[in-house]
């Protein structure tokens, strides 16, 4: 039997690679017809903005999921005519702390790039939903009272070919303390008091072969990332997590543009981790009651993220625009998008408001739907969806920012997001 799960496992992962070398297969005709001239466009020029930006902007939040209060977001964009940028996002209300960030730090000058980026949150409230999979109703959740959220990620790229061609490593640590189980009415139910720490180490491959990677009106884009998640501790899972995206951009009249993109994430678990119900109750780990529902519902996904792993999750500002973050989950996961981005403005127009300094490129209208599934196998995919629609208003800006305001709806609502960069 072990040799026969090894065996599957080099399956999925061969299968995987296999779709990489054949997006790299697909799209090298596509890299010819560029150097022979197909997408030599007057857009894309140079890849690596120098524009100066700056936004300093006190706003509310209301994150779906985690709660409301005031944000204040500090940003500057090519500090001192280099292409390094930095952001520094402190939250106040139901989320307490701050988010922040140091991209695109050249050692060698368009060729090898560090970022870092962390955060340190004191206290948050999340949803977690009683199953994993798409089958859980909008209302049947309860929270979990977190504190000393630690996250930390450097990478390093390597970019060629004027960043058509990509190649990244890094790692990622996150530390979160689970306080309390909360009903979702936010009354106490359950005391926890445990610490869970969460260490990976990635690679990938991208390649960027359209008219302008900030903002694509034709062409088609690849990732394929592949993220390791060893063991931490006795009763933790072993897996890694593949992850493959693939973006067209078809171009609409002069200004507009027609994009697709499809994803699809895959957890592959090399050694489960504890499955025991009465193990995970225990006082080593959630110390609750099995009788209890909030505590079999800990318990269920707990047993079913040691057995499968976990993907790429869907909602929040990106995957599902209408559901709260991380609303489904699962071992596999899969995504189909399509948007039309009206161009209603084409300029280069500088602004200086003190708070906010940039130089507009372009307004555009977004109209977009969207269909995602999460299962515990990839067989199991599609089996279930759901599905949004939506609309936004974007202002691409020559620092190489895309401010962006959508507003999402699904069957159990809607949700407005605000980002700084495309969803995808």
């Amino acid at each position: 039997m072990y040799k026969n799960y090894r065996k599957g496992q080099f399956y999925f992962r061969s299968r995987y690679l296999f779709l990489g070398l054949l997006g790299f297969s697909l799209l090298s005709p596509v890299a010819s017809a560029n150097e022979d001239g197909f997408f030599q466009s007057e857009r894309r020029r140079g890849q690596f903005p120098q524009q100066e930006g700056r936004l300093i902007l006190p706003m509310p939040y209301s994150l779906p999921g985690l709660g409301s209060g005031l944000m204040i977001v500090g940003a500057l964009a090519n500090i001192g005519d280099s292409h390094t940028d930095t952001y520094v996002v402190g939250l106040l209300g139901d989320v307490e702390g701050y988010v922040l960030g140091l991209e695109d730090i050249h050692l060698v000058d368009e060729t090898v790039i560090i970022d870092l980026q962390g955060n340190d949150i004191s206290k948050a409230t999340v949803q977690q939903y009683s199953t994993r999979g798409m089958d859980s109703s909008k209302d049947d959740y309860q929270y979990l009272e977190v504190s000393d959220v630690e996250f930390f990620n450097p990478q390093i790229r390597f970019l060629f070919n004027q960043r058509r061609v990509e190649f990244s490593i890094g790692s990622s640590y996150q530390r979160v303390n689970l306080d309390r189980i909360l009903d979702k009415d936010s009354n106490p139910l359950q005391d926890i008091d445990l610490t869970e720490p969460h260490r990976s180490y990635f690679w990938g491959v991208a390649l960027d072969f359209t008219d302008d990677m900030y903002d694509p009106r034709k062409g088609v884009s690849f990732t394929l990332t592949n993220s390791l998640s060893p063991r931490q501790s006795d009763d933790a899972p072993d897996f890694s997590v593949w992850d493959i995206s693939m973006s067209l951009y078809f171009p609409m009249g002069k200004q507009s543009t027609l994009g697709f993109n499809y994803r699809n994430s895959r957890a592959i678990v090399d050694s489960p981790g504890e499955t025991d119900a009465a193990i995970l109750a225990g006082p080593n780990h959630y110390n609750c009651n099995l009788a209890d529902a909030s505590c079999q519902s800990l318990v269920s996904n707990a047993q079913a993220a040691n057995r499968n792993g976990t993907a790429a999750s869907l909602g929040g500002d990106s995957l599902l625009r209408a559901y709260p973050m991380d609303r489904f989950k699962g071992a596999a996961m899969a995504y189909f998008s399509s948007e039309f981005r009206w161009n209603i403005t084409e300029e280069s127009t500088p602004f200086n408001y003190w708070i906010w300094k940039d130089v507009r490129t372009s307004i555009q209208v977004a109209f977009f739907y969207e269909l995602g599934t999460v299962a515990e196998s990839q067989s199991g995919l599609w089996d279930l969806s759901r599905d949004t629609l939506g609309v936004g208003l974007r202002m691409v800006s020559a620092s190489g920012y895309t401010y962006r305001l959508d507003l999402a709806v699904g069957d159990e609502g809607s949700a407005t997001s605000i980002m700084f960069n495309y969803p995808w």
